[in-house]
């Protein structure tokens, strides 16, 4: 997708244990691809009863709520 310019960013976001450890070292900076996970490589993450989301997926919604120009 990258290389046939499919997007101008794209942000990925993955909620599961180990999660840091799925794009450690395997992105190049230069292609406007973000990536937030649930833990870093190096730990695993903890978890927390939620009633809609987990706490990261929640700041991550609240984020793009605050910035209405996101993905444009």
């Amino acid at each position: 997708m990258a290389a046939s310019n499919s997007f101008d960013q794209l942000v990925f976001y993955l909620e599961a244990c180990e999660s840091g450890s799925m794009f450690n070292g395997l992105l190049p900076d230069n292609i406007n691809i973000y990536t937030t996970t649930a833990s870093t490589p190096f730990e695993s993450s903890y978890g927390c009863d939620c009633d809609v989301a987990g706490p990261v997926s929640l700041i991550v919604v609240a984020y793009i709520a605050m910035d209405p120009g996101f993905g444009k």
